[in-house]
């Protein structure tokens, strides 16, 4: 994913606290906050949902793998952060991107 689509750290921060829109599947949950300009995207998967650093970038390599092919119709102005599950963790590529297409569906 190109550095210009990633959420900035004054957005994230700001998201923190915001109000935003919250959508949850089976391997992600995702919270949207309005922004101003292109939509950005965020993927957190914390220690606590992998304690092996090689599972925690497997799973976000694949989300940003499924991530690319809805970046050609993005909702415009959205700040999109996605929080992986457990079960996100030895998943396939097209289970998480069904995963995700149905998430970004419901919060645009």
């Amino acid at each position: 994913m190109p550095r210009a689509l990633s959420v900035r750290r004054k957005d994230f921060l700001a998201l923190k606290g915001a109000r935003g829109r919250r959508a949850h599947g089976r391997y992600f949950s995702v919270l949207s906050s309005s922004l101003s300009g292109e939509t950005r995207y965020a993927c957190v998967v914390s220690k606590k949902i992998a304690a092996r650093a090689v599972d925690r970038n497997r799973v976000r390599r694949i989300w940003r793998e499924a991530l690319r092919a809805h970046q050609k119709s993005p909702p415009a102005g959205l700040a999109l952060v996605f929080h992986a599950k457990k079960e996100a963790i030895g998943t396939s590529l097209t289970e998480i991107s069904r995963d995700i297409a149905a998430l970004i569906e419901r919060v645009s």
